[in-house]
């Protein structure tokens, strides 16, 4: 009887176990809305947002990094707990200081209910991006004027990007149109045209960092102009080349023309004369509309921020260490005209290597001598008996 309902509950499982297929886990759909696909983000600190869903299953987590390009530092990953929920939207706001090709990936993993039978599931999806930020506008322009040569030196603070190209300098004289006036890498430019005729001279700074590829460069605002008055040179001035001291401005692509035309960018500044939007003056050939360099004009300062760095000159070894393999060192000195190797500290050294090592064959030469002594009166005592000696009751 017993073998009866074993045998009908093996069938019973085999028949249910052919019946009731398992029912494979479907993978968690992730979906990001922000940033687009190949968009272009103006500022350092872009949203990452989405969502990931499961059906008829629950998210255990969701997690979001973001990968450069151009191998640039980013933050550590986002993770998102999922709570059981078979919906998660997310946020995530990610710090990227420098500019440049960014890709964005969110990963989500679940597992099915009520049971579980294959395990846990995920899937990913990923988004192309760049990063475009505008570097910030220079702050505390200053001018001096060199009373003497009648040069004027322009100061500014450092922009803390930590891609940035370098610096515009444009220069307005007695209120006419802004030009270029020259760039500089670091927060000092001296404009020596200025020596050639007095006026008004007014200076305005506009950073320029890397744009979203390496080949491109951002601009900033203008910054607030700074003025000073730059007296006659002695005689008069020469006004036969131009308007501007020292001849035509030209600008960094070198056409010739670097006038700027304010309006549609905007000028921190208030020290030049707007051209408005009726000027018929073009903008500058380094500086579009939109902000956007063309770094042709700028190669030598390309070629600054591409220049690896500055390797320290190595210390002279400072001698003979116990701890290395190597010889003690040696340096030249001038004996008699001659130049011959000394070893650092003289030949003091070596001296008392020489005597040490003269010692150590004297002893050796005694212990020899004293072991050929030995040896010969053993040889003598075996060679001549001695003689027996007779006992006291014989």
């Amino acid at each position: 009887m017993r073998r009866r309902i074993a045998a009908a509950g093996a069938a019973a499982l085999v028949a249910l176990s052919l019946w009731v297929h398992p029912v494979s886990a479907v993978a968690p759909t992730v979906r990001i809305n922000t940033p687009g696909n190949q968009e272009v983000v103006t500022k350092s600190t872009p949203t990452v947002t989405g969502d990931a869903q499961m059906s008829d299953g629950r998210i255990l987590e969701v997690v979001a990094s973001v990968s450069s390009a151009d191998g640039r530092p980013v933050p550590s990953a986002h993770r998102i707990a999922g709570d059981g929920r078979s919906s998660v939207s997310f946020s995530w706001t990610p710090s990227l200081p420098y500019n440049g090709q960014y890709t964005v990936t969110v990963r989500a993993s679940g597992e099915d209910e009520p049971v579980d039978t294959n395990g846990s599931e995920s899937s990913e999806t990923s988004r192309n991006f760049a990063v475009e930020a505008p570097p910030a506008i220079p702050r505390d322009v200053k001018v001096r004027t060199d009373p003497d040569s009648r040069e004027v030196d322009v100061t500014w603070r450092l922009n803390k990007e930590p891609d940035m190209i370098g610096y515009q300098i444009q220069r307005s004289v007695d209120g006419s149109e802004w030009s270029v006036a020259g760039e500089s890498d670091e927060g000092f430019y001296r404009d020596t045209r200025t020596a050639n005729k007095g006026g008004k001279y007014s200076y305005r700074v506009i950073a320029i960092r890397r744009g979203a590829t390496a080949d491109a460069g951002v601009a900033s605002q203008p910054s607030e102009s700074a003025t000073t008055t730059v007296p006659d040179p002695p005689g008069g001035g020469d006004d036969s080349a131009n308007d501007s001291p020292g001849g035509p401005d030209t600008g960094p692509s070198g056409d010739g023309d670097a006038s700027i035309r304010e309006g549609s960018s905007g000028s921190g500044g208030s020290g030049g004369t707007s051209g408005g939007s009726g000027s018929s003056s073009p903008r500058s050939p380094a500086i579009s509309r939109s902000g956007r360099v063309d770094l042709s004009g700028f190669g030598s300062l390309l070629d600054q921020t591409r220049a690896p760095e500055a390797q320290p000159i190595p210390r002279p070894d400072g001698g003979f260490s116990e701890d290395l393999p190597f010889e003690p060192r040696t340096i030249t000195e001038p004996v008699d005209g001659e130049e011959f190797a000394v070893p650092e500290g003289g030949f003091d050294d070596a001296s008392s290597n020489q005597a040490d090592m003269l010692k150590f064959m004297a002893a050796g030469l005694l212990l020899t001598v004293i072991l050929m002594h030995v040896l010969w009166l053993r040889s003598e005592v075996e060679r001549v008996p001695l003689e027996t000696v007779p006992s006291s009751g014989s």
